[in-house]
């Protein structure tokens, strides 16, 4: 009889197309979960950065979904605390298993913990086996299975579909053989994962989070839904302030939930349908877009603390800690920042097009560094991601590689007028000024005073003036700009 196999699930919570549970077929299989983070490890733990708050909840309802889809086919996940390598070795010795299957983490400190991980279990006599899953072209290799870092994404994209036909088509759902203990025997004593393990630190804000949307089953219907209603019109709708043009699949991709070979096939699969090109090209660029973040963390692991543009480490940020708490909590005066940094807040998401909006508003009108509105996202997102969080963060601010020009400063009324043109996003998110015609409900501050009235509007009071104006601030931005580049001359 072939020893049974456990197959230690990380950021791969799924059953179809999932390497590491396919190379499970034909011997008896358990699932394993270890919550590592604040561990001591053969490597401090420290060195990973740790969850963020929205994160550890959309782990574990992730994980929820992950148990009860096992469970239908009697295949049992034993969800842990503590260090990987003594559970694994445990869970091992008390079941017969030999191998431990998992998929890569595609990033450095988590791919250095595997390295170590998997020299100590050899020791014991373990093999840990691990496979690539995550990502279409797993770094440090480029598309072309080039070592170096490509700076420029159209270069990185060319490169990508060149390799395209090498990408692996997504495996089917694989058939399961449980591993069910024999009788008399029981599994170590482990300490189990607890939702108060994750919950800790994590705000009472998580109460507003659509539980919903979470696990492989949500995940798949989503995917279909986009195909069928989305995907014609996204290179149009993907910019609406809502997010609803998009795929809302970045949490699901983020967590494994569904694999991106999937979506890459079935997009392929799509080219004889003429009226799903722009959209199938677009949607495409996108997961492109997050294989770059990829590579440009390979190559640069401290992306979350230092520019890639190195001359942007004597840029002149401001300390304006009051001005960054209105930021963060919607009262900058600004309805369409305000509501986009209030959705954040309540859904744990925000569009691609808020995301840059938001991040510039913090960086260009009030010259606040970067790595602080980038750490607020990663505590409020569902999708945080130690590559794209980062990456999108530097590339607004002006830093990054292939980045937008720093000189790029969104006008907030421009953008909200154009992006959520009858105010819908704003009133659901900002109830303050709801009553306020559209003609107005972008830029309160030139509504006439009787206006105000009528709506219940005090402004100062019910709702704040502006911090700060557009025009002072783009000039001020310009001119720390152009004072970098004279110290550096």
């Amino acid at each position: 009889m072939n020893p049974p196999i456990i197959h230690w699930f990380r950021r791969d919570l799924r059953r179809a197309d999932n390497p590491a549970l396919s190379a499970s077929l034909g011997r008896p299989v358990l699932g394993v979960f270890i919550w590592e983070e604040g561990q001591a490890q053969a490597r401090p733990a420290a060195s990973i950065r740790p969850m963020g708050g929205a994160a550890k909840w959309r782990l574990l309802r992730g994980l929820e979904a992950l148990e009860a889809d096992l469970r239908r086919d009697g295949i049992n996940l034993v969800m842990a605390r503590g260090e990987a390598l003594p559970i694994l070795g445990s869970i091992a010795g008390s079941i017969g298993a030999r191998s431990i299957c998992a998929n890569r983490i595609p990033e450095p400190d988590a791919q250095d913990e595997e390295t170590i991980l998997g020299a100590a279990l050899a020791e014991a006599g373990l093999e840990l086996v691990l496979h690539d899953s995550a990502l279409l072209f797993p770094p440090p290799a480029d598309p072309a299975g080039e070592s170096r870092f490509r700076r420029s994404f159209s270069g990185f994209a060319r490169a990508a579909q060149i390799a395209a036909s090498r990408i692996s088509s997504p495996a089917g759902r694989p058939e399961l053989q449980p591993f069910v203990l024999p009788l008399g025997k029981s599994l170590p004593k482990i300490r189990p994962l607890v939702a108060t393990d994750l919950y800790r630190g994590v705000p009472d804000w998580a109460a507003g989070f659509d539980a919903r949307d979470c696990g492989e089953a949500a995940a798949l219907a989503r995917w279909r839904r986009f195909l069928e209603n989305g995907l014609a019109t996204y290179a149009d709708r993907r910019d609406a302030i809502d997010g609803e043009g998009g795929s809302g699949l970045s949490a699901h991709l983020h967590w494994g939930e569904i694999s991106v070979h999937r979506l890459w096939t079935d997009l392929a699969n799509l080219v004889h349908r003429p009226e799903l090109a722009a959209g199938s090209e677009k949607f495409t660029s996108e997961l492109l877009w997050r294989e770059f973040s990829h590579h440009a963390l390979a190559h640069c692991p401290d992306m979350a603390d230092a520019p890639l543009q190195p001359d942007f480490g004597r840029f002149p940020w401001r300390e304006a800690p009051a001005e960054y708490d209105a930021w963060r909590h919607g009262q900058t005066g600004y309805p369409i920042i305000d509501a986009l940094m209030r959705c954040l807040w309540q859904t744990g998401r925000m569009s691609n097009r808020g995301r840059m909006i938001g991040a510039s508003f913090l960086t260009k009108h009030l010259l606040i560094d970067w790595r602080r509105g980038e750490s607020w996202f990663w505590n409020c997102l569902l999708d945080a991601s130690a590559a794209t969080n980062p990456f999108s963060w530097q590339w607004v601010a002006g830093c990054g590689v292939d980045a937008a020009p720093f000189f790029r400063i969104f006008n907030p009324v421009l953008q909200s007028g154009k992006f959520d043109p009858d105010g819908s996003f704003i009133r659901k998110f900002v109830p303050e000024l709801a009553a306020l015609p559209t003609a107005f409900i972008h830029h309160p501050w030139t509504a006439p005073a009787t206006l105000l009235t009528q709506a219940g509007i005090r402004l100062g009071r019910d709702y704040p003036l502006p911090m700060v104006d557009h025009s002072f601030a783009r000039q001020r931005a310009l001119d720390a700009f152009a004072s970098l580049r004279k110290t550096g001359s």
